[in-house]
């Protein structure tokens, strides 16, 4: 994402009417500061699909951080908490978007420290 920005080749904004088709297929409206990201900003995730096959309905992945490390975005909740996703296993990041976004702007939230925040059962 740091380097995509810096280089300036971020995809162009979605239009209001793909966000909206969007939030109709997903069956939640988008939390707003993600709605406006893709608006304003840029269409950020062009996927679209269940990576794993194993997210649940309401978390939708705005983020691949590779090797099957997805941050998801909880659609139920306006706030837009975050959670993570490696290789088919969730839970809370305890972090919300906007939160999530400086993080990974500053590096101080990585692939890393997401996987180290994994609860022990």
């Amino acid at each position: 994402m740091r380097i995509t920005a810096r280089a300036r080749t971020l995809p162009p904004p979605a239009t209001p009417d793909a966000v909206t088709a969007a939030e109709e297929t997903i069956g939640l409206p988008l939390p707003p500061l993600l709605r406006h990201l893709y608006v304003e900003v840029a269409e950020l995730y062009q996927g679209g699909q269940d990576p794993s096959g194993h997210i649940p309905a309401g978390l939708v992945p705005p983020y691949d951080w590779g090797c099957t490390n997805w941050s998801l975005d909880d659609f139920r909740d306006p706030a837009g908490p975050m959670w993570c996703n490696p290789q088919g296993e969730h839970w809370p990041q305890g972090v919300n978007l906007a939160e999530w976004l400086t993080g990974t702007l500053a590096e101080t939230l990585t692939v890393r420290t997401l996987l180290e925040s994994q609860p022990t059962a």
